[in-house]
């Protein structure tokens, strides 16, 4: 009984069936090629964030740099001695060789009304205008 317990055994086995060197060879190098293939797609979805990311930068920096012009800009205005009177006569200083003049409107004077623009002058016919270029004395 012990011997045929054994025989069971070894018949019931299962065998893996034989796989050639080259099958497995090739076997190998797809599941290469898969996984290089999945690593160079991650490769290059970095590589597209980083160039989204570079172009988003460079946007920046040249909006940053123009406002720096503006600035620089502005700066020397605000330096200059036309934006130091400008401001001074906005504050109601003048120069010490000035007259100042204020012009003071009394309480409820309304400004009178402009008079209204002369009425364009009437246009001739057109038949008119015609007869005077054709037969027009000439003057």
């Amino acid at each position: 009984m012990h011997s045929n317990h054994k025989l069971m055994t070894t018949t019931s086995r299962r065998r893996w069936p034989r796989i050639s060197p080259v099958t497995l060879l090739m076997g190998v190098a797809g599941l290469l090629a898969v996984v290089s293939v999945g690593v160079y797609r991650t490769k290059l979805m970095q590589l597209a964030d980083i160039r989204a990311e570079r172009n988003r930068l460079q946007a920046e920096l040249a909006a940053e740099q123009q406002r720096s012009v503006d600035l620089r800009a502005t700066q020397a205005y605000l330096e200059s001695p036309n934006a130091v009177e400008n401001e001074a006569r906005k504050l109601g200083y003048g120069f010490a060789d000035e007259t100042r003049v204020i012009v003071v409107t009394p309480a409820g004077y309304v400004a009178p009304t402009p008079a209204p623009p002369p009425p364009p002058p009437a246009r001739p016919q057109n038949w008119r205008v015609w007869w005077e270029l054709f037969f027009a004395p000439e003057t």
